[in-house]
């Protein structure tokens, strides 16, 4: 799969997780649901920030390398 797509698909499960959360009624206790759309929030986020940040060391380094 292309890298493009990739980080965009992970961006839109990224807001449909944030969606799904937003969407829950805050004056409930923590159930199995909540955590379980915190815990895709932040897998989805982590990936998504672990590749952008691979993206720009791999950026830094291909200028490093036109010097």
């Amino acid at each position: 799969m292309d890298k493009k797509r990739r980080r965009g698909i992970v961006a839109l499960f990224l807001v449909l997780s944030i969606g799904s959360f937003l969407r829950i009624d805050g004056y409930e206790e923590v159930r199995p649901l909540i955590f379980i759309s915190i815990f895709g929030i932040g897998l989805t986020a982590g990936i998504l920030l672990s590749d952008l940040g691979h993206l720009l060391r791999s950026r830094k380094g291909d200028k490093d390398k036109l010097v």
